[in-house]
């Protein structure tokens, strides 16, 4: 067991908490204090006031090992596998040793492809599993992740969450601490999912630890307080009841919504008024992003790309590794991707990228400098700090912040703002469900296609909230195919990338006009209140449908609006 016992540490104010041995996961608002109790947990940091003791023993005397929330900026070797043997190559093990711990972890986690290639050549995703990697393979007392599932798909998080499992299972059997098992597995994530899968959850509010205890216990204790926390099952349900207590069903997202948006939009209230919004680009000219025979580079990998871009909001998925963020440097061409063949730029004037990780951004040493730097003026940056709750921190240095905090306070800048392209990768990663849902009910996504023109290129494998979009493309094999509208029930059924509350939705027959959540829940409530199913209504465009995936060469080169919706 560890014990915390009046622990005041920054934010923190915990008079007494107690975790047990198995998987913890530590969720809650974005700086709420989640990565700040996880930093004392395992002894990364040391309060002056209070304890933190694990079987009667203070955490700080034990082998610990720390999966940090930027983990890219802590690789320090050129290898992949020289970065995941250098703890014990530190502590002199011989080549044995380390060998065969080597394989082990890679076997364990599903990364043995990844030894041989070089660390500045893999995806931000990949570096996450090599980051935990590295961290179990010392086999440690105690385990601490900072939302590493944030940069991975689903289906490589659900291998690491077996994974992890598998661990601690072993050091539950075995109480030497020179095997691979690890008694205590400490993961802050905002994923409620995975959350409610582990064994003990703890949730955070304003430094405190308000509830904790079993899954089952802590989120029926947040869905009675109308809390958007809660896994995927009880999040529809809880959106259903909503709905069922209220006449008008366009309202169907979780109960945070709806300030949600206020301060979404309140953030886009601060961009300068034009006096057509709709024409202002380029002389009125529709932005067009089109490539021909793109090639873009990474290591010995290669994505191949034949596409257009046209207004609108374009949500890119694909699995940890394909290709995204490559694919995001290219087309940002921000000269980080080696790319061949043409990209060419219509009626796009200006242009902004968001890169995966908020701290390559920083360029100021105050919060408030920081939103100036988008150019934004006095009264804009007053808006934005008094929406983004950070008004006290302005001062601070925005390192500081925790990695929502930072990653919402850059979002907003962007979204604010009168780009023609915007290319976003992995935008709500981190982000707490609230702030997930702020952005996702931004009016710009929805304003993209008319009353200001303008592309939004969205990479990501967001697992729980989407805003509007009005095409659906994921990389396969190597190339980016183009699976069909948003409104596209078929293309939707076909989405690998698609969030589980999607999958959900189409499992229950409902036919899908968008990718929003509240989207999702309308269409189920009008199947389980009125009877009305999509399998009629569908029967046409999945005709023929025997569930295989799209062929890519059947999409290359082809513009959405060149495409007739599927009948």
């Amino acid at each position: 067991m560890i014990e915390i016992g009046a622990l005041k540490f920054r934010t923190l104010n915990i008079e007494r908490l107690s975790v047990p041995n198995g998987i913890t996961c530590i969720i809650g608002e974005n700086g709420s204090g989640k990565s700040t109790l996880a930093r004392l947990l395992c002894g990364y940091y040391e309060a002056k006031t209070g304890s933190v003791i694990a079987d009667g023993v203070p955490v700080r005397s034990l082998d610990t090992g720390y999966v940090p929330e930027f983990f890219d900026n802590g690789i320090i070797f050129e290898n992949v596998a020289d970065e995941i043997t250098s703890p014990l190559r530190f502590a002199f093990e011989d080549n044995a040793t380390i060998s065969d711990r080597l394989n082990a972890a890679a076997e364990l986690l599903g990364i043995e492809d990844l030894l041989v290639k070089e660390t500045e050549n893999i995806s931000g995703g990949e570096k996450a599993c090599v980051a935990l990697a590295t961290a179990i393979i010392s086999s440690p007392r105690i385990l601490v992740l900072d939302e590493p599932d944030s940069h991975l798909d689903r289906k490589t998080s659900e291998r690491i969450m077996a994974a992890l499992k598998k661990l601690h299972t072993a050091g539950a059997e075995n109480k030497s601490r020179r095997t691979s098992g690890i008694p205590y597995i400490i993961n802050c994530t905002q994923n409620t999912d995975i959350a409610a899968d582990a064994d003990f959850v703890i949730f955070m509010e304003d430094g405190r630890a308000v509830y904790s205890g079993t899954p089952t216990a802590v989120f029926e204790e947040l869905k009675q307080q109308n809390s958007p926390f809660l896994p995927t099952p009880m999040r529809i349900d809880a959106a259903l009841e909503n709905v069922a207590n209220s006449a008008d069903t366009a309202t169907a997202n979780t109960p945070s919504a709806a300030t949600a948006a206020n301060v979404a939009n309140a953030a886009t209230d601060t961009a300068t008024p034009t006096a057509n919004a709709a024409t202002d680009n380029c002389a009125g000219i529709t932005p067009k992003l089109e490539l021909k025979g793109l090639k873009v580079s990474r290591g010995s990998f290669t994505l191949n790309a034949d596409a257009v871009f046209e207004s609108g909001v374009h949500i890119i998925t694909g699995d940890t590794g394909s290709g995204k963020s490559t694919l995001a440097y290219a087309l940002s061409e921000s000269g980080l991707a080696n790319a061949a063949g043409d990209i060419t730029f219509a009626g796009i004037e200006k242009r902004v990228f968001l890169m995966q990780f908020a701290a390559y951004h920083i360029t100021e040493t105050t919060v408030e400098d920081e939103i100036i730097s988008w150019g934004k003026s006095p009264e804009a940056t007053e808006n934005l700090l008094k929406h983004l709750g950070l008004s006290e921190k302005r001062k601070s240095d925005p390192a500081k912040l925790s990695a929502g905090e930072l990653k919402k306070l850059h979002l907003a800048c962007i979204l604010s703002g009168d780009a023609d392209l915007i290319i976003l990768d992995e935008p709500f990663s981190t982000l707490d469900i609230a702030g997930k849902e702020a952005f996702a009910s931004c009016r710009q996504f929805a304003d993209a296609q008319s009353r200001r023109p303008r592309i939004i290129i969205i990479f990501t494998h967001e697992k729980t909230v989407l805003p509007h979009a009005d095409f659906i493309w994921e990389i396969k094999d190597d190339k980016l195919c183009y699976l069909g509208k948003a409104s596209d029930t078929r293309a939707l059924r076909d989405w690998d990338g698609a969030p589980e509350y999607i999958r959900y939705a189409l499992s229950k027959g409902a036919v899908l006009k968008d990718v929003g959540f509240g989207d999702a829940v309308c269409a189920v409530n009008a199947i389980e209140r009125h009877g009305i199913t999509g399998h009629e209504n569908t029967k046409h465009e999945t005709a023929g449908h025997d569930g295989t995936e799209h062929d890519c060469a059947e999409h290359d080169g082809k513009s959405p609006s060149d495409k007739e919706e599927r009948p």
